[in-house]
């Protein structure tokens, strides 16, 4: 099926070598980052307040989850997350939640349970190794970012869903505040990276202050799928064209007819 000496064979190799570099190394980047990330959760002091364990009970029966993720107190990239070593478990800031009243409390425990219960650490775990096998690529990357924007965007909603008394506003309010209370932790604010990244928490409060209408989303939805049509078909096309088989077929049909 191959055409007789192929000219891709060698930028094939060459191309693949590049790929095959550059996946060790996000592997090892990988397995780098999640073994830093074991080391510091593991020198964290758990949660003993019980006021805070009581909160975490309500907003968990309140989402009919039976097993409660452990808290750990922490000065994290974010003043609130969630991370997976074995078990989902809940980080916090002390300082932080010395602060917040207990509705806001609670708030913030809802939307981190709501990565737990949705099973976003399961996905987003998923993503990574993806990003590893095609970090060349940066439509996977932008998918990834794309994904956890949905994830804070989809935990946001769980939150107006099992609070209704919640406004908009004051989701909105809190948000801005825990965003004042992280900067303390950081050292170069605006490079910080997480849920709380600057385009992200806007994209994330236009989504909560100006929700987009049921017309919109599908229109979205749409166009997202003929933009994976039309990719996905081009790339079908134009990999016939350059690894074509018929000229490789052609050739020897045309030298058993002259055989014949």
């Amino acid at each position: 099926l191959v055409a007789e000496n192929p000219r891709w064979v060698q930028p094939f190799r060459t191309a693949s070598g590049v790929w095959a570099a550059g996946l060790c190394l996000s592997f090892g980047y990988l397995v780098f980052r999640n073994g830093y990330a074991g080391r510091m959760v593991r020198g964290y002091a758990p949660c003993r307040e019980e006021s805070v364990i009581r909160i975490l009970r309500d907003c968990a029966v309140r989402m009919k989850m039976k097993r409660l993720p452990e808290i750990l107190y922490g000065d994290w990239k974010d003043p609130a997350c969630v991370i997976f070593l074995g078990s989902a478990k809940i980080i916090l800031s002390e300082r932080m939640v010395q602060q917040l009243s207990r509705q806001e409390l609670a708030v913030i425990l809802t939307h981190e349970l709501s990565h737990i219960r949705r099973g976003h650490l399961f996905w987003r775990s998923c993503f990574d190794w993806i990003v590893c096998v095609h970090w060349f690529n940066p439509l996977v990357w932008a998918a990834r970012r794309e994904f956890c924007l949905c994830c804070e965007m989809d935990c946001d909603q769980t939150v107006f869903r099992v609070i209704p008394e919640l406004s908009a506003a004051d989701y909105a309010n809190l948000m801005l505040k825990m965003r004042k209370l992280s900067l303390p932790n950081r050292r170069y604010p605006a490079n910080a990276i997480g849920s709380l990244d600057f385009l992200l928490a806007k994209q994330r409060l236009q989504s909560i202050l100006s929700p987009a209408s049921a017309v919109r989303k599908g229109c979205s939805v749409l166009l997202s799928l003929a933009i994976l049509m039309a990719v996905t078909s081009g790339s079908l096309s134009g990999s016939q064209n350059y690894f074509y088989p018929a000229s490789a077929g052609s050739t020897r049909m045309e030298r058993s007819a002259d055989h014949a």
